[in-house]
């Protein structure tokens, strides 16, 4: 085998085998206190994002690029957590109010066992990017919540895809959800 080749050979298989690339199956995030199970078939693609693990993305098309930008406009699924700093409900969280929520809302998605809210956007691009917020846990009172009320953590998961494939990937993305555990440290 040439040497060239050889090279090509290793780097897919070194790609292939990271976590970063993996497929499917359950996540886990200590530090944010939940877990995710991806169907078996879905690439799990790193974040690149942030500086520490919030979660994970799945592509829908089965591809990963390391190259490309989180936020980029492909069928993708993403289910992160992170800290909360002043949102007091989950719709609140989600960032979105009016049709968006209200569409969001026929859908009947959310995370199991804790209130949700979900919005749906349709872009003029013609991509639809779902929404789905949680929350869990309570803060210690500080400076900026002397009454400790505010949730500790936000849980959000993201369908980013299109109308011709919003139904089947809509189903994959309903088994993504329903198998999310959140367990904070402090609820």
């Amino acid at each position: 085998m040439p040497f060239g080749r050889w090279i090509w050979l290793m780097l897919a298989v070194c790609v292939a085998a990271s976590p970063a690339f993996a497929a499917g199956g359950r996540r886990a995030n200590r530090e944010y206190g939940f877990s995710v199970d991806f169907p078996p078939g879905l690439a799990i693609c790193p974040n690149g994002s942030w500086r520490h693990a919030h979660g994970w993305g799945a592509a829908l098309d089965g591809r990963c690029d390391p190259a490309a930008r989180t936020d980029e406009n492909r069928r993708a699924i993403g289910v992160v957590g992170d800290y909360n700093l002043d949102s007091r409900t989950p719709a609140d969280a989600a960032g979105c109010q009016g049709r968006e929520l209200a569409s969001g809302a026929k859908l009947g998605l959310g995370f199991p066992g804790r209130p949700s809210a979900t919005c749906r956007e349709d872009h003029a691009d013609g991509w639809i990017l779902i929404t789905v917020v949680a929350q869990a846990g309570r803060q210690a009172p500080d400076a900026d919540d002397p009454t400790g009320v505010l949730p500790r953590i936000n849980y959000r998961a993201d369908l980013t895809t299109t109308p011709r494939m919003l139904r089947r990937d809509i189903e994959t993305f309903r088994r993504v959800l329903a198998s999310v555990r959140i367990h904070p440290a402090r609820d």
